[in-house]
């Protein structure tokens, strides 16, 4: 996973921020959708909601599989309808890297597959 920060993307609060990037391997598949990376974790110290600029998440992709002839898309686990959420997402097919623009803290799979996926399983949490 590779995470690219503009000059401005730490919220302006006065104090440095801490950026905590958590890893969650060996989810295997779900719904017919496979995980193919680990699950990144991506939280701003202090409980803020994002960054103040978009970043350039990007993800390669261990498994080399893909549906359907669909590349693979990164997506975010909205937390409140428990459902993954496709992102606009690059695809590099000669090196199996995924990128997308982020601006929230949350959680980011690369999934083989586009549709907005249910969870049902249990994500650790980082604390600060």
């Amino acid at each position: 996973m590779r995470l690219s920060l503009p000059v401005d993307a730490a919220p302006d609060t006065g104090t440095p921020v801490r950026l905590l990037v958590g890893e969650q391997s060996h989810f295997g598949s779900l719904s017919g959708m496979a995980f193919l990376a680990p699950v990144y974790e991506l939280r701003l110290g202090g409980a803020l909601p994002g960054f103040a600029a978009p970043v350039t998440l990007a993800i390669y992709a261990e498994d080399e599989r893909t549906y359907a002839g669909r590349p693979p898309v990164i997506a975010r686990f909205d937390e409140a309808i428990q459902r993954w959420q496709p992102l606009a997402t690059g695809w590099e097919g000669e090196s199996r890297v995924a990128s997308t623009a982020v601006s929230e803290a949350g959680f980011y799979a690369l999934l083989a597959g586009d549709e907005a996926v249910e969870m049902r399983l249990y994500l650790p949490a980082i604390r600060n």
